[in-house]
């Protein structure tokens, strides 16, 4: 009997959760899922705006290629030659000046100046005095690359956080494995994070390449002109449509991040107050 007693008690006590039986460790801690869906989406950020400010350099040295021509271009065509000069101008000018800023100032600059100067060459062609371009095609490209430039200055200006910040956050998270994150860090990060969201939605922001791309189109089935034109009318007609689209498909990183966490389970700050979820596996 005193066997048998024995081993029913250490049946039960084996079916005791948390007693008898060990507990299998969950395989990450919240804390480390939310660290690494931070680190994701502030690098992806940090990333956007150095891509951006070497398209900024990149466009600029072809503005100051521009500025050198236009005295040779404003013999022949005055009307493109002028355009260029003063509007390549103004575009290095300020270049020039973001020089002497943060490089948060300059960064803003020198991707603003990407979409400065594609509107002004655009505007250039359409004023010349015998475009190889079809006027509406030009037109079209011009619109879409300052309206467009304008929409992303909104959301640059109603960025919270500067990109200097996310910066230092990304090095931080980087070296989270030998220097571990506190959750009174993580949650700054988080809120560093959620401060540079987009008051403007991608398709806003795309909004003006793809109108300007479909105007700029719309010669390349016009019978009535040139092959030539109808050429340059349907490359940059697709030229316009292909950066709207891409425009498109670029997913604002702040709504990426919360996408992201909601489908972890884990909770994330959205200022004043929280919202937390589950966490699952």
């Amino acid at each position: 009997m005193g066997v048998a007693r024995v081993a029913v008690l250490t049946v039960a006590l084996l079916q005791a959760p948390g007693i008898a039986r060990a507990q299998p460790e969950p395989t990450s801690k919240p804390g480390s899922v939310k660290a690494a869906l931070l680190r994701d989406g502030t690098a992806e950020y940090v990333r956007r705006e150095n891509l951006g400010e070497i398209f900024g350099g990149i466009s600029s040295v072809f503005a100051v290629a521009g500025i050198a021509v236009s005295p040779a271009v404003w013999e022949d065509d005055r009307p493109m030659g002028v355009t260029c000069a003063a509007g390549f101008g103004a575009g290095t000018a300020a270049v020039a000046g973001s020089l002497f800023a943060s490089r948060d100032v300059r960064g803003d600059v020198l991707t603003s100046v990407v979409f400065w100067n594609a509107g002004v060459f655009a505007v250039g062609v359409a004023v010349a005095d015998d475009p190889l371009v079809p006027r509406v095609s030009s037109a079209g490209m011009a619109f879409g690359a300052f309206g467009t430039g304008i929409l992303r200055g909104v959301n640059m200006l109603s960025r919270r956080t500067p990109v200097s910040t996310l910066r230092l956050n990304l090095r931080r998270l980087d070296a989270r494995a030998q220097r571990p994150l506190s959750d009174t860090e993580l949650e700054r990060m988080e809120r560093d994070l959620l401060g540079v969201e987009a008051p403007l939605a991608p398709w806003v922001v795309a909004l003006p390449y793809l109108l300007g791309g479909a105007v700029s189109l719309a010669p390349a089935f016009d019978p009535d002109i040139s092959d030539d034109e109808r050429s340059w009318a349907g490359l940059l007609g697709g030229v316009g449509l292909l950066n709207g689209i891409f425009g498109l498909l670029t997913k604002d990183v702040a709504t990426a991040y919360r996408e992201r966490t909601a489908s972890s389970g884990v909770s994330f700050n959205l200022g004043p107050g929280s919202l937390h979820g589950r966490y699952e596996f």
